[in-house]
């Protein structure tokens, strides 16, 4: 039996399949005897006023998606950890982008952590009352003030930092927000340094061979965009174990 450890930073993944794989751009047909069950849900739907709306896939390889909240009201997402709050019926579509293509031009890669995932969200101007972007910096034990959150939004005349409404233990509040690519980013302060607590989750994969079986253990930051792990093989076997992942 044989271990790999991997330790995945927050600077250091790829928006990969960031959605579960069962997610469809076309709805399956019923049976005839399912069509007065209440739809189960998943994690990947968005959770609201009237139930799970579930969210569909517009181009995979983009990581682009697309919902339609049916009306006003509050919707979750378990899977991304976004929130909405919206005034009427809306549709949102939901990209899931990689900081490397944005902060490579700006220094805040020295002065600032990736908090979080990076969306570029598109709706209907003042449909959105508040958006909740996810994080996993761990605020339980009191050692991160809440005042080093930004916003980071990427607008075609530059990058603009917006402080938060407010800041909760999993995500960061926008009221009557505008919308370009966006994420969650944690500015450092030279006396703390890069100690810094995140929520982290455990990743366990196996691969079984015939006179083998080989665990890959993963400890990644609690973040939608790398929960998700693809595992590919070639004829060489395994490829991803020695791949360079881009944030």
């Amino acid at each position: 039996m044989t271990w790999h450890l991997l330790l995945c930073s927050a600077a250091s993944y790829c928006a990969d399949n960031v959605l579960g794989d069962h997610i469809s751009g076309e709805n399956l047909s019923e049976d005839a005897g399912d069509k007065h069950m209440e739809p189960l849900g998943t994690d990947d739907d968005f959770w609201g006023p009237s139930g799970p709306v579930s969210t569909e896939v517009v181009d995979r390889e983009r990581n682009l998606y697309r919902v339609r909240l049916p009306m006003a009201g509050s919707y979750h997402c378990p899977s991304t950890g976004l929130h909405f709050v919206v005034t009427r019926a809306v549709t949102i579509e939901i990209e899931f982008c990689a900081w490397s293509q944005f902060l490579a031009e700006t220094p805040l890669q020295h002065s600032h952590m990736v908090a979080g995932p990076l969306f570029d969200i598109k709706a209907e101007h003042g449909a959105v009352t508040a958006v909740c972007l996810p994080h996993f910096v761990s605020l339980q034990e009191g050692k991160v003030d809440s005042s080093l959150f930004h916003v980071a939004h990427f607008q075609d005349h530059g990058m603009v930092l917006e402080t938060p409404a407010r800041v909760e233990p999993h995500f960061a509040v926008l009221e009557n927000p505008s919308f370009s690519p966006m994420g969650v980013l944690l500015r450092l302060i030279p006396a703390v340094g890069h100690f810094i607590p995140i929520t982290s989750i455990t990743l366990i994969y196996y691969r079984l061979y015939l006179e083998d079986i080989t665990f890959h253990l993963y400890l990644v930051p609690n973040d939608c965009t790398i929960r998700k792990v693809t595992l590919r093989t070639t004829n060489m076997g395994p490829w991803w174990a020695n791949r360079k992942f881009e944030l």
